[in-house]
């Protein structure tokens, strides 16, 4: 009789049917199918030993087999008991191998407690930057930040119980994320900016750390000598969790969030319209004077899905894009440029309902991004206006401040959403035209005394 084949003289029947019990015992037991094989194998192994047994007992075949299978136990009942201690099993060849279950020992290197303390500081402030992050995170970008974070957190919280009981890939892990500390600490005191200071105090603990290391690098060796390998598909995980939290944060800012809009999803039309007319300057009313009309048209195929996170349902911004104008053709040599706005009062609307959308005069975050505008002239557009196949509509109306010889402009609009992209588009009398998408311009330098207004000339 052999283990795999079972006695020689069994017959394909009694086989069948012990095969048949083990594969409705393995149903149950739920167990996954790469490892299924392995599983029934040993199982069947125990089986053909209890039929041996029998028929050493002089009991036929038949009676063997049907005394092994009732031996062995019911399928529903033997199944759950196995499913429970299969994947317990399963738990003890994966956390087990990281976290074995051995009393600590006594006479630690110091090194081990100064680096269970630099895990425990990254644990602690890895989780409460997720805190942080997560209430603000569009859902995609949170979403993927909490799984690679996660991932890491467990693998250091293992990693801080392992060092304890001397385990090596733990001291290994340790050492990776102090040198990671350390790295990190260099390059922001490196990409400071000039005149500014920076004290990384997570670096300065990780060169303590692994001087201590270094120092204690033959009792650590001892410490770990008995520690069990985990193997290489561990390693990668582990190795993993330290790389993921670091690339995976640019990667989400470089890639577009599918759950937010892009520039694709809103058309912005801007039209001018050019007359002569009466206007009113201040309390004084004007005939015969030329008027412009801007006009700026927002149609938003899709909106935003949480933009400002879980946070924003709480507490919504006010204002999340902006908008301005920008006269092309002013004199640069002049204080003031010809042609100044006289009315900004238009409502911002929704125009199918009618519902104030925006208001002038008010400043958003994304008006960073907007190029050099005439500053009080911006609007801001509350992030709540904005839904999918709405359309909010601006209007600046402008008059020269001398009106003789003055020359119709040509104006450049611009809109910023929130700080994700930029659409731009110039006009002139008589004209309508769609905005482009354009590059987000660098922060503008501060305003010098050429340019007290914040105009922005050519």
């Amino acid at each position: 009789m052999s283990r795999e084949g079972g006695p020689a003289s069994m017959a394909p029947e009694s086989e069948a049917r012990l095969r048949s019990h083990i594969a409705a015992i393995l149903d149950v037991a739920a167990v996954p199918s790469d490892v299924r094989n392995d599983v029934a194998e040993e199982l069947y192994g125990h089986l053909v030993e209890r039929v041996r047994s029998h028929l050493v007992a002089g009991i036929g075949e038949a009676a063997a087999v049907d005394r092994a299978i009732a031996d062995l136990g019911g399928v529903d009942m033997l199944g759950r008991d196995f499913g429970r201690t299969y994947h317990s099993r399963l738990w003890a060849s994966t956390v087990g191998i990281l976290l074995p279950a051995v009393a600590p020992r006594d006479g630690r290197p110091a090194a081990v407690g100064w680096l269970r303390f630099t895990l425990g500081v990254v644990v602690v402030l890895s989780v409460v930057g997720l805190a942080v992050m997560l209430p603000q995170a569009t859902p995609v970008r949170g979403l993927a930040t909490l799984a690679v974070d996660a991932v890491a957190i467990w693998a250091m919280a293992l990693a801080f119980l392992a060092l304890e009981r001397g385990q090596r890939w733990a001291l290994w892990y340790a050492l990776a994320i102090s040198v990671e500390l350390l790295l990190w600490g260099i390059g922001t005191v490196l990409a400071a900016a000039p005149g500014s200071a920076s004290i990384p105090l997570g670096a300065i603990l990780a060169g303590l750390v692994l001087f201590e290391v270094f120092v204690d690098r033959y009792r650590l060796r001892a410490f770990i000598a008995d520690s069990r390998p985990v193997g290489r598909a561990m390693t990668a995980v582990l190795a993993l969790s330290i790389l993921l939290p670091v690339a995976v944060p640019p990667a989400l800012a470089a890639l577009p969030d599918p759950s937010q809009a892009g520039a694709a999803d809103l058309t912005l039309t801007v039209s001018m319209r050019c007359d002569r007319g009466t206007q009113l300057f201040s309390d004084t009313s004007r005939t015969n004077v030329s008027r412009v009309q801007l006009i700026a048209e927002m149609t938003w195929r899709r909106a935003d899905i949480l933009p400002e996170g879980v946070a924003g349902l709480f507490h919504p911004t006010d204002y999340g894009d902006s908008a301005g104008f920008r006269l092309l053709d002013a004199d640069p040599t002049a204080l003031l440029p010809a042609w100044l706005l006289v009315t900004g009062d238009v409502p911002v609307i929704d125009v199918a309902t009618g519902e104030t959308a925006g208001w002038f005069g008010s400043t958003a975050p994304s008006v960073g991004l907007l190029p050099n505008t005439i500053g009080s002239f911006t609007i801001g557009i509350g992030l709540s206006a904005i839904r999918a196949g709405h359309t909010i509509r601006a209007a600046w109306v402008l008059s020269p401040t001398a009106d003789v010889g003055a020359p119709w402009p040509r104006i450049k609009i611009a809109y910023a959403h929130l700080d994700r992209f930029l659409l731009e588009g110039t006009v002139g009398c008589g004209q309508t035209v769609t905005a482009h998408q354009v590059p987000i311009p660098a922060p503008a330098p501060p305003q010098s005394l050429t340019d007290p207004f914040g105009i922005g000339y050519p």
